[in-house]
């Protein structure tokens, strides 16, 4: 096991050099404090269910505030939020 093949990183580690599909050792090298932390296998690919499960549920949080926050879905994990409406 040579850490896993890395698949989402922090800007802190990305600033140190850090990049997606880096082994976890060598991101250790790099960046000696960061916290490598396994997700599920499936099919010997990483199983996301899990992670893309607990995204549609924030966002269908968002998406029930009924125009008060406008959210552009941009990934698994990211978008953009327009809340001036309750600013």
């Amino acid at each position: 096991w040579n850490g896993g093949g890395i698949i989402a990183l922090s800007y802190e580690a990305k600033s140190a050099g850090v990049k997606r599909s880096m082994r976890g050792d060598e991101a250790s090298r790099i960046c000696p404090g960061i916290r490598l932390v396994t997700v599920p296998v499936n099919y010997e690919k990483a199983d996301l269910t899990r992670y893309r499960d607990a995204g549609t549920a924030v966002f269908e949080l968002l998406s029930e505030q009924k125009g008060a926050v406008i959210c552009e879905r941009t990934s698994i994990d990211e978008a953009y939020l327009d809340i001036t409406a309750v600013a």
